[in-house]
């Protein structure tokens, strides 16, 4: 759990406009009711897209949160992403942030850790641990993720770049979605 600071990712789904939820058993989860369900999924449309995913808010640990461990992504919320992944052909994406200065302050000795964000596909969370057989990703391996990179925009907001995933592959055509959705209540009817 991301404890303070997931209501920044909230904040920054909010400010494009999509409505975010945390309810773990609804029809937006695609049926997937065990233990380890994203904090947020997301829908809503932005120009002519209809975005819907879900999103894992995580959090550094350490004295200044200057390291994000792998083993703090639990095995169950790994199946549920894949599961997610699997039922709804939708993103599944970690919000990860680590430092705990204030993020529009400059890094300095007094100050070695300002607050980066970075919003990931699962996909390469995964690709990353096996890759490197690391334990963690250190704050300057998370800082040097240019592409994932958000930059803060002040109020509890951070902007996702036109470089970050999050805008390519999630555009879906709004009948595919309503025709799961319908899928998912006869299911349930019968």
């Amino acid at each position: 759990m991301a404890d303070k600071f997931q209501p920044e990712a909230t904040t920054t789904l909010r400010s494009l406009g999509l409505f975010t939820i945390a309810i773990p058993d609804s029809e937006f989860n695609a049926g997937v009711r065990e233990a380890g369900h994203a904090d947020r999924i997301y829908i809503g449309r932005i120009g002519d897209g209809l975005y819907h995913g879900a999103v894992e808010v995580k959090t550094g640990r350490g004295e200044h949160r200057q390291s994000w461990p792998f083993a703090e992504w639990s095995d169950e919320q790994r199946r549920w992403a894949q599961a997610w992944r699997e039922k709804t052909g939708t993103p599944y994406l970690l919000f990860i942030m680590v430092g705990n200065d204030l993020p529009q302050l400059p890094k300095t000795e007094s100050r070695p850790y300002p607050r980066i964000a970075v919003l990931v596909p699962h996909k390469v969370i995964l690709d990353l641990e096996a890759a490197a057989e690391r334990k963690s990703l250190s704050y300057q391996q998370i800082a040097d993720m240019q592409t994932f990179r958000l930059n803060w925009a002040g109020k509890g907001r951070w902007i996702i770049p036109p470089c970050n995933p999050f805008w390519s592959g999630v555009t879906y055509d709004l009948r595919s979605i309503v025709g799961r959705q319908t899928e998912l209540r006869e299911r349930r009817a019968g």
